[in-house]
């Protein structure tokens, strides 16, 4: 026969798992808008029956909580964490590649556009008044306006190289930080369930990190069940590509060291710390950011900063050389040009454009050839030669030697030059004018911003989607959670009210036994 006060017990176990649902209802609602946090809820189960008969059979022994667990979907969660990198790869080159687009300024007051037509106008100008001093100044003036133009392009590429080089140090400074605090979770984590705790919230804290590191890189995620085969507790390691970022309470660090690279001078290597092995980007922000700031465009290398800075050096050593020189058939021979000019002076051979303000002869040697000596000339280091800058009589307006006609300049070389600045011959036989060149470059690094800014938006989509789907199984529904504070209530009210006749039917019978 059960014991008298056996129903107080089920009464008691039914108000004490009502209880629990409430509070953990209640902690629901308080987390509706907490960041990471995921819907808890209470798995009761019927207590065992007492092994006593009652006449008809064997009688329950209430209800007992088992556990409060999280809502959360592991698939979904790998899903997440895998395009989130992908959204967040093309958001940053998104993001950069349109600040790499105002470097040119087209269109503008100041763009290429404007400094081109400048010059090809004081050059017609010139081709009209040579003996005017003040149209050879402004000529020159012009020329200094065009090679500025490109320092300032240079520049600007430049600093938008070594502004990524911090993002990546910035980024490396992130995924330490994320490494170490995943170790420590996981350490507590394991600890709290090892002593019969649930640890929900630390496990949303590992989660919420987990979203965050995987913006910064490509992850993977894996849970090994340890040799004491409890599944409940596994250990949680990370990995980047082909390396371990965290295993357990263990984690390595990334580090940041000087380049040892030409092609990388001031720039950052990342590495692992201690093995000094490579890091191999693999997407997120860090991995489009070494992209961004490495890609030369070559052998499939993304067509980052470098790929527009040797863009830009390309064309002005090009330009450089088809004004200077001409139509050039070798090494050695040419025609056109304003080294085939002469200057006021009766003097040719000058070129009207070196690098680092050089003069002709120094510049003539600085290589063994044309081809190297025009490989000095880049957009940071072009600029009109000495010469020219020291007296504008120097600039070859004359096609013959002025000091032998009288004086007198017959103009046609500085005619010729205006007309080459239009020539669809400028940048090499049927390449385009300047404009043409530029407007290449242009073109490219806008398709480039237009693709990557296509993908971000695109996948940007498919990482709502699934969120929208993890939230739909962890969010928290304060819809859902007013019927179950509603139903709960009721039942810890009615457990209240058997406790109340249970107490009353005790009550009942003292008094009788006692004869009251």
């Amino acid at each position: 026969m059960a014991s008298t006060f056996f129903g107080v017990s089920i009464a008691d176990s039914g108000l004490r798992s009502s209880q629990a649902a409430l509070t953990t209802t209640s902690n629901n609602v308080a987390n509706v808008k907490t960041t990471g946090y995921s819907r808890q809820v209470v798995t009761q189960v019927a207590a065992g029956a007492a092994a006593v008969y009652n006449g008809s059979g064997i009688i329950g022994g209430g209800s007992e909580v088992t556990a409060i667990e999280r809502e959360r979907n592991w698939r979904l969660d790998q899903s997440y964490w895998s395009q989130n990198t992908i959204q967040t790869t093309w958001q940053t080159k998104s993001d950069t590649m349109s600040q790499i687009e105002s470097v040119f300024g087209e269109p503008s007051d100041n763009g290429f556009t404007t400094v081109m037509t400048n010059f090809h106008n004081a050059l017609e100008s010139l081709s009209k008044a040579s003996a005017d001093s003040s149209v050879r100044t402004t000529v020159e003036a012009y020329g200094e306006a065009f090679c500025q133009y490109l320092h300032d392009a240079a520049a600007s590429l430049q600093e938008q190289r070594e502004g990524i080089n911090q993002d990546v140090k910035t980024s490396v400074d992130q995924i330490n930080s994320y490494a170490k605090q995943l170790a420590d979770l996981n350490q507590t984590i394991a600890q709290a369930k090892a002593s019969g705790s649930a640890a929900n919230e630390l496990q949303d804290q590992r989660d919420l990190l987990l979203d965050k590191l995987s913006a910064v890189a490509g992850i993977t995620v894996s849970k090994t069940v340890k040799s004491d085969g409890d599944e409940n507790n596994p250990i949680w390691s990370v990995s980047i590509g082909s390396q371990m970022l965290v295993n357990g309470a263990r984690y390595n660090k990334l580090e940041c060291v000087a380049s040892t690279s030409i092609a990388n001078a001031g720039m950052f290597d990342v590495k692992w710390e201690g093995s000094g092995d490579a890091f191999v980007p693999n997407g997120g922000s860090l991995g489009s950011q070494l992209e961004l700031r490495d890609g030369n465009g070559t052998s499939g290398a993304y067509q980052g900063v470098p790929y527009y800075q040797e863009q830009l050096n390309v064309f002005a050593r090009t330009f450089a050389r088809s004004f200077n020189e001409g139509s050039t058939t070798s090494t050695t021979s040419q025609t056109g040009g304003h080294v085939m000019g002469y200057g006021a002076d009766g003097i040719n051979g000058r070129c009207f454009f070196t690098f680092s303000n050089n003069s002709t002869a120094a510049f003539r040697a600085s290589g063994a050839d044309y081809n190297l000596q025009y490989a000095n000339i880049t957009a940071a280091t072009i600029s009109v030669s000495s010469e020219i800058k020291s007296n504008v009589s120097a600039i070859a307006a004359a096609s013959s030697n002025p000091t032998t006609t009288s004086g007198e300049s017959d103009n046609n070389n500085a005619k010729a030059l205006a007309d080459l600045l239009q020539s669809n011959n400028c940048m090499g036989t049927d390449k385009g004018t300047p404009e043409d060149a530029i407007n290449a470059i242009v073109t490219t690094m806008g398709t480039n911003s237009a693709y990557a800014k296509r993908m971000a938006t695109n996948l940007s989509s498919a990482v709502a989607t699934i969120s929208s789907r993890r939230s739909s199984v962890s969010g928290v529904s304060t819809n859902e959670e007013a019927s179950n504070l509603t139903m709960y209530q009721q039942a810890y009210e009615s457990s209240a009210k058997v406790l109340n006749t249970w107490d009353d039917i005790y009550t009942t019978t003292l008094d009788l036994l006692n004869g009251d």
